[in-house]
C-alpha cells in the first residue's frame, strides 16, 4: 500500500496498488462536456498524515462513499504529472477504519478546495493587470447578451458575455458553463470571484475576464462610490434635476435633488428654482466630484481648475 508521500513520488501512470487516505474536503459540483455530454465532476482532497492529494472524481456514483470524514481505501486511480489523482468509473473504493489527521491538513485541505476569493480589483486595475492573474471583480451590469453555445477543443460549452461598470471602468465579462445559468440581471450589481484576466482577441476587442470552476456571482446591494463627472446637461421632472454626465469611459445621466444642485453652485438652500436655472445655464459644462449610488448623485461639490486637469 502506498502512502500518499510515496505516491507523489511515483511517475505519472495508473497504479493499482491502493492508497489509505481520509477524506477532509469535497467541491459541488462542476460541469463539464466530454463527446457532447453534459456530466459533472468533483474535486476532493485526501491526506494521510504524510501529504496531502488533490483527486478528481468523475463517476458521480463514487460520491455516495467520498464523503468528508470517511476514511477509504482506494485502487485502480491514475497520477497525474501535476501530482493529483483521477477517480474514474473503473477506480475501486472501499471504506475502512478512520484514521485521524492532523489539523494542519485540514487547512490546507479547505484552501485548495474551497479557495479564498481573490480580492475585488476595481476595473480599471483589472484592465492592466498582468494577463492569466487570477482576480475578483464587481460593478453593474450594463450589457447582458444572450448565452451562446460554441466549440471549445471539439466539445460544445455554453457561454454568456456581460459587461459590468464600476466608477472607474467598464469590462467585458465572459461566463462560462454553470456561471452563465446565474440569475443576475440587467442592471444588478454583482461581485464575481475567481475571474481570469484575459488580452484582447479576435473576439473581444479589449482585455476581459473570464470564469472559471471556482467563480461565485453574488448580487449585492450598489455601494455608494465616488466619481469625476463632467455635467454637460441637464433637464427637470418633478423639482428633480436629471443631469447628464460623461465620465472617462461613458455618458450617463443621474438625478440630483434641487437643494444638492443649490450647493454645488454655491447658491443658497432657499434659492428659487429659476435662480438656480439661470447659474446652471452659465456654468455648464463643469467638473464635479461626486458621491453616487444606484442613479442618484447624494452630494457633489465643483472641482477646481487644478482638481480638474489633474
Amino acid at each position: 500500500m502506498f502512502t500518499i508521500a510515496e505516491l507523489k513520488n511515483k511517475k505519472p501512470s495508473p497504479y493499482t496498488k491502493p492508497v489509505k487516505c481520509k477524506v477532509l474536503a469535497v467541491s459541488e459540483a462542476k460541469p463539464f462536456t466530454t463527446n457532447g455530454q453534459d456530466k459533472q465532476l468533483y474535486h476532493v482532497a485526501l491526506s494521510d498524515n504524510t501529504a496531502l492529494l488533490k483527486a478528481t472524481v468523475y463517476d458521480k456514483e463514487k460520491m455516495n462513499l467520498i464523503k468528508v470524514g470517511s476514511t477509504l481505501i482506494i485502487n485502480n486511480y491514475v497520477f497525474k504529472s501535476d501530482k493529483s489523482m483521477t477517480l474514474t468509473s473503473v477506480s475501486k473504493i472501499y471504506k475502512t477504519a478512520n484514521i485521524t489527521i492532523d489539523p494542519t491538513y485540514q487547512t490546507a485541505a479547505d484552501d485548495l478546495i474551497h479557495p479564498k476569493p481573490p480580492p475585488v480589483q476595481n476595473l480599471k486595475s483589472v484592465k492592466t493587470s498582468p494577463k492569466k492573474i487570477l482576480t475578483s471583480v464587481s460593478g453593474k451590469i450594463i450589457k447582458d447578451e444572450e448565452p451562446k453555445r460554441v466549440m471549445v477543443k471539439s466539445q460544445p460549452s455554453f457561454v454568456r458575455n456581460i459587461f459590468l461598470q464600476d466608477h472607474t471602468e467598464a469590462i467585458e465579462v465572459a461566463l462560462w458553463r454553470r456561471a452563465a445559468e446565474s440569475p443576475a440581471k440587467l442592471g444588478d450589481w454583482v461581485e464575481i470571484s475567481h475571474v481570469v484576466v484575459n488580452e484582447s482577441n479576435t473576439f473581444h476587442q479589449e482585455p476581459f475576464v473570464a470564469s472559471t470552476q471556482n467563480t461565485q456571482i453574488t448580487v449585492k446591494p450598489m455601494p455608494a462610490c465616488e466619481m469625476k463627472l463632467i455635467i454637460i446637461g441637464y433637464t427637470i421632472s418633478e423639482e428633480t434635476f436629471i443631469l447628464l454626465c460623461t465620465t472617462d469611459h461613458d455618458t450617463m445621466q443621474y438625478t440630483a435633488t434641487e437643494q444638492s444642485v443649490n450647493k454645488v453652485l454655491s447658491l443658497p438652500s432657499s434659492s428659487i428654482i429659476s435662480d438656480t436655472i439661470a447659474v446652471l445655464d452659465e456654468k455648464i459644462p463643469f467638473s464635479a466630484t461626486a458621491m453616487v449610488k444606484d442613479d442618484e448623485i447624494l452630494f457633489f461639490k465643483e472641482d477646481t481648475k487644478t482638481d480638474s486637469t489633474s
